[in-house]
């Protein structure tokens, strides 16, 4: 009698794996993209729910600082591939003439080490990419217009990394004109105040180009606001350092209305522990979002085990905003703070010499980051020690209120009652996410049964991933009638289920064979060592990039200028050449080989001064006086300010005799 037992440690695992959506109800994939700075931070990323990674090679990328070996990014693409995750990698700088045959050869080395996209920003790169890499718009090549994404679409590019500055209607409005283009955008992270591509400032200042990856950050210094008639507005305040970008609550309508298909962390100089906390963040989100809509999944697979609580406010950042999304809702700045205040602890009842009392509903521990500010200035401390001085009821609900005493690192003559106090780093959490090493988990079904090969019959294990990819391995050894069949097929399971140390996880196994048969633990272990070992090759053999990109080198019709001036960043033989095969005549080249004279715009954006100290045309009625140019002045330069505020856009230039 014919044995066909199946067991199942997770209910509709079966259902699970083998359900195929037919090609007119395929799911629409969703992508998490994650920074990673180094493979150790890749690695994590993937562990905590990444659908992709993007990384800096040691040359050409946006971050001069994050660049990784071949080797490191082969190893990451490694594991990647195990779980149907991409590995970009960052190629968005401009390049000069001199650096075109190095940056082929990088090509090649990234192509040979697996990758799945590059990044790039130069208009030379598809020159390059003899070997059909697909390429992917930078954020730097200024994405920020339907005219923008026209021409791209017709060169052949099939995802675009949105300007950030976008609304989600502006996003939305692309996705319907272009509804094949993959649109990429940023959710979390560090904001550039200026349209990424088309800021000169840091080169204007230092010689570091931002679009070389080396930007000297100047949007984070402190300016004085002058009117025309040199009345000071605002005195030494960071007046262009906006606050970092939290779309959390609106991922819902990114999707559904903006069209977006992968989510972006800015971060590829953050450590393993910012990056694992936003990733495992945004990722249980994007989860939530897939059971909500099943028309919607993962574009990656297996289970991210998360035992930690996810919490972007524990890590650093300047505050948060929704920036443009929903378009101008609230000031981008916090004119106060430049540095990370993280969570919001109490206030300070009491002050003695050596210690401070503070009522709270926050657990304190030694090695916590504090952070104060006393008007517009800001200060910090490391927490010692912390004693409980009592306890006191809160509100119904509430967390109760501990009357805690810290004792601070230095001493504090600065600090008094009623100070707000802020945790900027909480050691204990930081550990919690550093200890959380669970690895990612693929869930399998196994089968012994057996096949026909000829004329015989040969009994085999066979497991099958979530994906549909499977591997089998032959028994060549004699089977032995089972003495004892009591249990057989769970014995079987339970020793098939000892997947430790692998990404697999065994959630259903069934027995097909004619009579049970007596297995020892030391041949299951084999073969069981053998199939995993198979499987994961079979899996990563699937995953390998497939894709290849043809593009239009020539007759794009939908570029239409006829001059492209030193904004267009063409500052390569290469570059030029495609402008102009495509019918542009006249070329400036890109500021980085100029440094143009006469009154130069640095910076258009869309953190605008007006309205972030409330002074703007469209809010409030304004004197004509107040309606003209500011000027932005530090210790040796000064800069006029000019808005276009039909488009709500900030202008920043140059005066005459500041031009370089």
């Amino acid at each position: 009698m014919l044995i066909a037992k199946r067991l199942s440690k997770t209910p509709n695992a079966r259902k699970k794996i083998m359900e195929q959506p037919s090609e007119s109800m395929k799911q629409r994939k969703l992508e998490l993209l994650s920074p990673a700075r180094n493979l150790e931070t890749a690695l994590a990323a993937i562990d905590a729910g990444a659908d992709a990674v993007y990384m800096g090679f040691e040359r050409f990328g946006a971050r001069v600082s994050a660049g990784n070996t071949a080797e490191d990014i082969r190893k990451a693409v490694e594991y990647a591939h195990l779980f149907g995750v991409k590995v970009y990698v960052t190629m968005n700088t401009i390049l000069y003439d001199e650096e075109l045959e190095d940056a082929k050869r990088t090509l090649h080395s990234l192509a040979e080490a697996g990758v799945d996209a590059l990044i790039v920003q130069d208009a030379a790169m598809p020159e390059l990419d003899d070997i059909k890499l697909p390429l992917h718009v930078s954020t730097q090549a200024d994405c920020s217009s339907k005219e923008k994404v026209r021409i791209l679409e017709e060169i052949g590019f099939r995802r675009v990394v949105l300007a950030r500055e976008l609304s989600i209607e502006e996003m939305a409005d692309i996705h319907r004109t272009f509804p094949e283009m993959e649109l990429e955008v940023f959710v979390h992270g560090a904001l550039c105040c200026s349209f990424s591509g088309q800021c000169y400032m840091s080169e204007y200042l230092t010689g570091r180009s931002a679009n070389r990856g080396n930007c000297c950050q100047a949007c984070r210094s402190d300016y004085s606001l002058f009117q025309a008639n040199g009345k000071c507005l605002v005195r030494n305040a960071p007046l262009l350092n906006m606050k970092d970008l939290n779309a959390s609550s609106l991922l819902d309508e990114l999707v559904l209305k903006g069209g977006a298909v992968s989510f972006k962390i800015e971060g590829r100089l953050k450590d393993v522990v910012y990056v694992k906390n936003i990733t495992a963040y945004y990722s249980l989100l994007l989860d939530e979002f897939c059971r909500k809509h099943p028309q919607y999944c993962r574009s990656s697979y297996g289970k991210a085990r998360i035992d930690f609580t996810p919490s972007p406010s524990r890590s650093f950042n300047r505050g948060f905003t929704i920036f443009n999304l929903k378009g101008k809702s609230e000031p981008t700045c916090d004119l106060n703070n430049t540095k990370s205040l993280g969570t919001y602890v109490g206030r300070i009842s009491a002050v003695e010499k050596n210690r401070m009392y503070i009522e709270t509903s926050e657990t304190l521990h030694s090695g916590d980051g504090m952070v104060y500010r006393i008007g517009d200035k800001s200060g910090g401390f490391l927490v010692n020690r912390v004693e409980s001085a009592s306890l006191r009821a809160a509100n119904k609900g509430d967390k109760p209120v501990n009357r805690l005493i810290i004792y601070p690192n230095r001493p504090l003559t600065d600090i008094k009652a009623g100070v707000s106090l802020y945790r900027n780093r909480d050691r204990v959490f930081e550990q919690a996410v550093l200890d959380s090493r669970k690895p990612r988990l693929i869930e399998v079904k196994a089968r012994i049964h057996a096949v026909k090969e000829g004329e015989r019959e040969v009994n085999c294990l066979t497991m099958e991933a979530e994906n549909g990819v499977s591997a089998t391995v032959s028994m060549d050894f004699p089977l032995e009638a089972a003495r004892n069949t009591e249990n057989h097929a769970d014995k079987l399971m339970a020793m098939l289920s000892k997947t430790g140390g692998t990404n697999f996880h065994l959630s259903d196994f069934s027995y097909e064979l004619a009579e049970p048969y007596f297995f020892s633990a030391a041949r299951i272990n084999a073969l069981r060592r053998s199939c995993i070992e198979q499987l994961s090759e079979n899996i990563r053999l699937h995953n390998r990039r497939k894709e290849e990109m043809t593009i239009k080198k020539e007759g794009i019709e939908s570029m239409t200028c006829r001059r492209a001036d030193y904004k267009s960043n063409i500052s390569n033989r290469l570059a030029e050449a495609f402008f102009r095969r495509n019918g542009v005549e006249e070329i400036e080249p890109a500021y980085e080989l100029t440094h143009r004279k006469g009154e130069v715009e640095l910076m258009r954006s869309r953190n605008c001064i007006r309205y972030n100290l409330n002074l703007c045309f469209r809010r409030n009625k304004l004197t004509q006086e107040q309606k003209e140019d500011l000027y932005l002045t530090d210790q040796t330069h000064k800069y006029r300010l000019s808005f276009d505020c039909r488009n709500c856009i900030m202008h920043l230039y140059t005066t005459e005799n500041e031009a370089k």
